[in-house]
């Protein structure tokens, strides 16, 4: 619902304000934000309202949408895309044109990981399109969307030459491996995606990859609601205390507490009732109170309390397994 879309916005409006004010250089560069193809999204019936959003530039407001669809380095078109190897592909030749990204926000950090090894394995097919302006026909795509990708990749002769001699000077990704990354994207300064529970690992080996690259772990944001953000200059993310109505079961005692009377050091599940439907619904989400900000809890991200997440299982708690 629309009320529902601007809960979310109450959220995202103060954590996009915190990056672009804080980390102004980000605003002369373009940003990649994530997409999901259309085919990845549960079978559900037709519904008047929209279920989910199918990238998350859908998050924002009108204005905010406005000038971040200006800076993007890759379509939304590619969510049209049905095969899921096509779909990392044609994003991925977007992402290697475009030496100007200086921002990518994206959720699992496994994500970068896909597209890393699919560029090592396609890095000459990349290069060549690049240089031809063209998708190559291997790449499974109907015939509209293929010429509307096409003619917004344009030929990149200048772009081409310049990656070729990257790889070539690195004699290929068996040299300097995790610093090339930094050489085909050197204007990239920061990556937000998940940064606790079971996605700490994954983010060492981003950091391998983009040693100079900061690091922002996103807030706790699920399908049903906007509950964290993180901000620069505190550790752990803040409650959204202007998205929703927030109550939480304490885990020692099972006794429902408000966002005030939260302990330091206490973990929490996380009820939320929102404008969309919901009412006192359980989350399943484990957190961790770690301080306060005035009267707002700093809260820590632990895992899911039930065996997994019911979709796609991205959060999924390693104890279960």
């Amino acid at each position: 619902t629309q009320s529902l879309k601007n809960e979310f916005q109450k959220g995202i409006g103060p954590w996009m304000f915190d990056i672009y004010s804080k980390r102004i250089r980000l605003l002369a560069g373009n940003s990649y934000w994530s997409i999901t193809p259309l085919n990845q999204k549960p079978i559900l019936k037709k519904s008047k309202i929209p279920i989910g959003f199918d990238e998350d530039t859908s998050y924002f407001g009108f204005l905010q949408k406005f000038l971040i669809n200006a800076t993007l380095a890759v379509p939304s078109e590619v969510k049209n895309i049905k095969d899921m190897d096509s779909f990392r592909y044609v994003t991925l030749l977007f992402l290697l044109k475009n030496k100007h990204i200086s921002f990518i926000s994206i959720w699992n950090p496994t994500y970068i990981n896909f597209f890393l090894n699919d560029l090592k394995r396609d890095i000459n097919d990349l290069i060549h399109d690049l240089e031809k302006g063209k998708i190559n026909e291997k790449i499974k795509l109907k015939p509209k969307l293929r010429k509307i990708l096409s003619k917004k990749l344009n030929q990149n002769k200048k772009r081409a030459i310049e990656l070729g001699e990257l790889f070539n000077k690195q004699k290929g990704f068996k040299q300097n491996m995790k610093s090339i990354y930094e050489r085909i994207w050197s204007n990239l300064s920061l990556i937000s995606c998940w940064d606790s529970g079971n996605s700490a690992h994954y983010v060492n080996e981003i950091k391998r990859y983009f040693p100079s690259v900061e690091i922002q772990g996103k807030g706790l944001i699920a399908t049903e609601g906007f509950v964290s953000l993180p901000r620069f200059g505190f550790k752990y993310p803040i409650l959204s205390i202007n998205s929703h109505f927030f109550e939480f079961i304490d885990k020692e005692n099972e006794k429902i507490k408000l966002s005030y009377e939260l302990e330091v050091g206490k973990i929490y599940s996380v009820i939320i009732t929102t404008s969309g439907g919901l009412y006192r619904y359980k989350l399943n989400d484990l957190v961790r109170v770690r301080g306060f900000y005035k009267t707002a809890p700093l809260i820590e991200f632990l895992g899911k309390e039930d065996n997994i997440s019911d979709v796609f299982g991205e959060k999924i708690n390693e104890e279960h397994v």
